[in-house]
């Protein structure tokens, strides 16, 4: 078992920091990891791919979900159920979004389109910290964790931060969901093989 107070400490430093971020660099950062998704060979294997509304300073994903639509790439966002799960429904400029109990946009699932998690190419997730070895800190509620805890059925898992968000070792948790990639404005952090073979161009 990971050390409780390690993660906790680990969370708010890592929080501050980039909350801290100016919001020109955040923007910034936004562009420059989008431009690192769009060269990878991701556009090629994902047709449907989920991605996150951001908060806290979280990175961005606004351009990249902009470019991956203006691409013919299905988007879905993740909707907020009961039992620490996540639902997912298209997103398209048009979708309606509600704000959820943490305050996140997400679509209004009355009105949307329900996408099966089971047939999602990728998943980018929004994260606090992570390490080279792929192993990831949230912000405690276990949403992704639990959403993806079935290896048969899960999707390539991306995540987006700022390269600030790299740390040397995340305390992990034996229920945690390793990642198979990070991608920062300064690096695409490869983290197992499956990341490395559907990810990585031609001239990495």
């Amino acid at each position: 078992m990971a050390d409780i107070s390690a993660r906790r400490n680990l969370r708010s430093r890592i929080r501050r920091a980039r909350r801290a971020l100016p919001a020109q660099v955040q923007l910034l950062h936004a562009r420059a990891v989008a431009r690192r998704v769009l060269i990878s060979r991701l556009p090629l294997f994902a047709r449907r791919i989920a991605l996150y509304a951001p908060g806290d300073g979280e990175l961005d994903s606004s351009p990249l979900i902009d470019a991956l639509i203006a691409r013919h790439r299905m988007v879905a966002l993740p909707v907020v159920l009961p039992d620490r799960l996540l639902g997912f429904y298209r997103y398209t400029p048009a979708t309606k979004l509600i704000a959820n109990r943490y305050g996140l946009a997400e679509p209004d699932s009355r009105t949307g389109v329900f996408i099966d998690r089971r047939t999602l190419d990728a998943a980018v997730v929004p994260l606090v910290a992570f390490d080279a070895k792929g192993h990831r800190l949230g912000m405690g509620g276990g949403y992704f964790d639990t959403t993806f805890a079935d290896p048969g059925d899960r999707p390539l898992l991306i995540g987006l931060a700022h390269a600030l968000q790299q740390v040397d070792d995340v305390p992990a948790e034996p229920w945690d969901v390793p990642l198979d990639a990070v991608v920062t404005e300064t690096a695409l952090v490869i983290c197992s093989a499956r990341g490395a073979r559907v990810l990585q161009s031609a001239g990495s």
